[in-house]
């Protein structure tokens, strides 16, 4: 069914501001307001969004100011006045402040009565504006209590910014969508600090005028539920109003309640929905609001609540500047400053109250409250009470009580809560609990030895979490997050040594779940990733001294790499052998490890210089450890010898590359993968000394070997045949490499994503093959997007990337006219 409108605003886009404000004045009346910048979709049609919301209007006001009516409010009136002359349009011309005192009104508007603002937009023009639209006269007079019936103990909140979409859908809902909720009952959910009661509040403001009576009641308990309800048995004059039984007093209010319509019940903290249902009247015709921490409350007859988040970061920006008063700040540092401090306050709206409180009482900069914010943490935000009515303590104690209810209830989520304190706040995989549990303390590995096999445990022990929403559960990901704020309090209160433990109780954690990083264990690394780099953080903050952080940090680094996020990887490995070198010792084989994947990394960011070192150390270590022929030399030799071919010292890999194929051969037997990479790199090093028909029987081999292995789509098989097409180009047979290459580019493509830099050597090596068959159209597309692809990932300087720019420009030159030789890569 089409949204209606209540009045569409037609003005001059010059008076827009003027206008918003009288819309916000109407929309506080329960008024369905159609505004341009409210309703008009950014790339959307406008005329015929005009044309359609005057036609689902009931009325058009046409505001007139200092500049009289823009070009499209004159279409506009055509529109409205053709319809208010077949179906009686309420047509309602409205002079702004600034419109002259002499004004001439258009002659299609002379004809209607018009309502005048030039004095200013105060309640009586406003009323007067309000009876145009709806025909419902009220006093100018009259007082607030005069309206409605009202006891709502806060005054409106002069900062309150953000959550326009959720005041929308509640009106919305609350008086449209009658199948919602049974007795049109709905529950504002959330995370202490979020803003619950401040959104309920607002909305008993901003539509008071709608409502002949709104009570509001605080729930936390059953007996300021029975006070409250005596409270609205004296403002009704109940019969009942002084009965000693409490529950005659209650059961009046609820007969009065079921009686009558039009009345708005706010039933404040119900964060045990079990105690308010006696509270509910059974059968009525009024709008009962919820606010509570608790996410379930079917048996309210809610069964889905509006679950509040965090504000939008540019709504949280507004809201803390308009607290600071500090709207217009200029200084761009500062207001650098302010964009950070929400980000670091988790965009949460009591966080930022406290703050923005703080910067105005002391005339502060964002970037001194920021800077000490960093270094003081939540002490700073427990120095200033924040003023906001409904919320009179700061943060800490608005979680404490959940906190300690949460012990009571089950210790075992206790420690969930301890547990996610030190970890990213985003995306906790539950396996992460249920199969690292045995690291995680007595209480939650005996809670949780079952949970591998029934996955219905885990629900259980962390369900108090979520009935008082201190996570935020995915049921589709299986993970949950956690505010960063609660986390900090949740640190914050643990004495120095249990912070330590739970930190290396988290590290063992990660790192029994954390996985070998094989293409099939990718989804499993990407949810781990973050939280071992937050490990990470923590070994290095705390000095912790766990062995197995080496494993774990090796492992996240090396899946970083895999991914071409090299940025990510480097601290990580550097971090992984700083810890095994202590742990260990300096000539450990996981030490060797460590090495050669640094080094590794470090080729692949063309630093050779400090590669070679580290590949060479890493060779003598697993030399003095294992012998001349074990299978672990094999790596370290073929690692080096590659790192040699790169820097052109072809006679120097080819001993070492022969040597860890005859390891692997002895060591594995003939149709092992570790034998075909070995075979694939002596074939290539074979290629570029000119040893082609000596190359491509070991190219098939080891193409053959990993088919067989891994299947047709993994990325191993990506480069045997990446490699075998070169190789087939490079004598001619442009016809056989062509399919080969783009089987290689759609196997990569599927496996790494579209911007992967292997997806990028694939598609420079298929355009130089267009090219060489004069396909110079098809090739241009694929070469400038593999040189985006290896600039994004690799940066200007790499030699993949100035390989892609040459073959890039030389293709260029070519579509030109006659060129120079290509020079493509694999």
């Amino acid at each position: 069914m089409p949204e209606t409108f209540d009045v569409f605003l037609s003005h001059n886009s010059r008076d827009k501001p003027t206008v918003e404000r009288i819309g916000d004045r109407l929309k506080e009346r329960g008024l369905r307001v159609w505004f341009d910048k409210w309703e008009l979709r950014p790339g959307s049609r406008w005329q015929r969004g005009l044309a359609k919301a005057i036609a689902s209007s009931g009325a058009v006001a046409v505001l007139i100011g200092e500049q009289g009516l823009g070009p499209w409010a004159k279409l506009e009136m055509e529109a409205s006045l053709h319809r208010s002359a077949k179906q009686k349009l309420q047509v309602i011309p409205v002079l702004l402040p600034g419109a002259p005192e002499e004004v001439e009104l258009p002659e299609f508007l002379d004809l209607y009565g018009w309502v005048d603002l030039r004095g200013g937009i105060d309640d009586g023009g406003i009323d007067r504006l309000f009876w145009g639209i709806t025909g419902l006269k009220t006093s100018t007079t009259s007082t607030l209590n005069e309206r409605a019936t009202w006891n709502v103990p806060y005054p409106r909140n002069p900062y309150f910014a953000g959550r326009e979409d959720v005041l929308k859908e509640l009106r919305e809902t609350l008086t449209h969508d009658r199948s919602a909720a049974l007795g049109q009952a709905l529950a504002i959910s959330g995370l202490g600090g979020i803003g619950k009661t401040q959104t309920a509040v607002e909305y008993a403001y901003r539509y008071r005028d709608a409502y002949q009576a709104v009570f509001f009641v605080r729930a936390d308990s059953e007996s300021e539920l029975i006070s409250g309800y005596s409270e609205i048995a004296h403002l009704l004059d109940l019969p009942e109003k002084d009965a000693q039984d409490q529950d005659a007093v209650v059961a009046g209010v609820l007969r009065r309640l079921e009686m009558k319509e039009s009345w708005l019940l706010i039933l404040d903290n119900a964060d045990r929905p079990e105690l308010a249902k006696p509270f509910i009247p059974r059968s009525h015709a009024g709008h009962v609001l919820v606010t509570s921490r608790a996410q379930v409350f079917d048996l309210l007859g809610i069964p889905h609540p509006f679950r509040l988040q965090t504000l939008p970061p540019e709504d949280a920006l507004a809201f803390l500047l308009k607290r600071a008063d500090r709207e217009g700040v200029s200084d761009p540092e500062d207001r650098r400053a302010a964009v950070t401090l929400a980000e670091e306050l988790g965009f949460l709206p009591l966080a930022l109250e406290q703050a923005g409180a703080y910067v105005l009482a002391r005339h502060t900069r964002f970037q001194d409250y920021l800077a000490s914010f960093k270094h003081h943490g939540l002490d700073l935000l427990r120095r200033g009470q924040p003023v906001m009515d409904g919320h009179p303590d700061p943060i800490a104690t608005t979680w404490a009580m959940n906190f300690e209810g949460v012990g009571t209830v089950s210790a075992a989520a206790a420690d969930v809560l301890r547990a996610s304190a030190f970890l990213s706040p985003d995306d906790i995989p539950l396996e992460l609990l249920t199969e690292g549990a045995a690291e995680l303390g007595a209480i939650l590995g005996k809670a949780l030895a079952d949970g591998a096999g029934d996955p219905l445990v885990i629900d259980e022990v962390i369900e108090p979490l979520t009935r008082y929403s201190l996570i935020d559960r995915n049921v589709h990901t299986r993970t949950y997050s956690v505010h960063r704020l609660v986390q900090a309090v949740l640190r914050q209160d643990l004495g120095d040594v249990e912070r330590r433990l739970w930190a290396e109780r988290v590290v063992k954690a990660l790192n029994r779940v954390f996985p070998d990083v094989e293409f099939e264990t990718w989804p499993l690394c990407d949810r781990l990733l973050p939280h071992a780099k937050v490990a990470a953080e923590l070994m290095e903050d705390l000095s912790l001294e766990v062995t197995e952080g080496g494993r774990l940090l090796n492992q996240a680094g090396y899946y970083a790499a895999e991914r071409a996020r090299f940025a990510e990887a480097e601290p990580l490995y550097r971090r992984a052998l700083a810890i095994d070198e202590k742990s260990f010792g300096q000539d450990h084989p996981d030490v060797a490890i460590d090495l050669n994947n640094l080094a590794t990394l470090l080729q692949a960011t063309n630093r050779l210089s400090e590669a070679e070192p580290l590949m060479r150390r890493a060779l003598a270590i697993d030399e003095k450890s294992f012998g001349q022929d074990h299978p672990r030399l094999a790596v370290q030799l073929n690692n080096l010898a590659t790192l040699l071919k790169a820097t052109n010292r072809l006679s120097e890999a080819e001993p070492l590359m022969r040597r860890a194929l005859a390891i692997d051969e002895k060591s594995f037997g003939q149709d092992h993968p570790d034998v075909a990479i070995r075979l694939n790199n002596l074939a290539q090093l074979l290629q570029a000394t000119n040893r082609l028909s000596e190359a491509e029987p070991l190219m098939r081999r080891a193409l053959a070997i990993d088919e067989k292995s891994f299947g047709q789509d993994h990325p191993k098989l990506a480069i045997r045949l990446n490699n075998l097409a070169q190789l087939l180009q490079a004598t001619n047979r442009l016809s056989e490499a062509e399919p080969l290459m783009r089987r290689a580019l759609a196997i990569d493509e599927k496996s790494f994503g579209e911007d992967h830099p292997d997806v990028a050597i694939d598609l420079n090596n298929l355009a130089m093959l267009l090219k060489a068959t004069n396909r110079l159209s098809e090739a241009e597309p694929l070469m400038r997007r593999a040189l985006a692809i290896l600039t994004k990932s690799l940066g200007e300087d790499h030699p993949s990337t100035q390989t892609a720019q040459r073959n890039f420009d030389i293709l260029l030159e070519a579509m030109a006219g006659p060129g120079p030789a290509d020079d493509s890569h694999s």
